[in-house]
């Protein structure tokens, strides 16, 4: 944003900066939740887990948690690569390919979790309130931290 006088501008490509270190920021809280809970912690895993049939949350071995969060952390870390602002050691066509698989990922997460939530006619618990209400939404705002943070690589 530019201050002209008493006016206030918008820089188009300030703002698809800022939206790449945006999603950076919410993959890097969802690594410090998944941190937490590799580690025991157990506040709101009603929220993050679904139940089955019989009510009960399926169990997550400490590795699958790990991994994920690995996964959320190099998630976060990709368009900070591409913004200019890390360095990491990959080639630039790998980190496009990365940028394009997110963003495929996150819209496709997206979509599918706001249909699969209002098509239902009753949730059954509380994880599918919060898919409509909390993981639909970040799931397209990181698919446009993406969009953006490709557009300030390729373009």
């Amino acid at each position: 944003m530019v201050i002209k006088g008493n006016a206030f501008y918008f820089d188009e490509g300030a703002v698809i900066y800022y939206l790449g270190i945006v999603g950076s920021v919410i993959l890097f809280v969802i690594t410090g939740f998944h941190v937490y809970w590799l580690f025991g912690g157990k506040a709101g895993t009603d929220r993050y887990i679904q139940a089955d049939r019989n009510g009960d949350r399926i169990k997550i071995s400490k590795p699958v948690i790990l991994a994920t969060a690995l996964v959320f952390f190099a998630a976060a870390v990709l368009p900070l690569a591409a913004l200019g602002i890390v360095e990491i050691p990959l080639p630039r066509p790998l980190v496009d390919i990365g940028l394009v698989f997110g963003i495929t990922a996150f819209s496709l997460r997206g979509l599918a979790g706001a249909v699969w939530s209002v098509t239902r006619r009753k949730p059954r618990d509380i994880f599918h309130r919060w898919n409509l209400i909390l993981y639909t939404p970040i799931c397209i705002v990181l698919a446009v931290s993406y969009c953006a943070s490709y557009a300030v690589l390729n373009f």
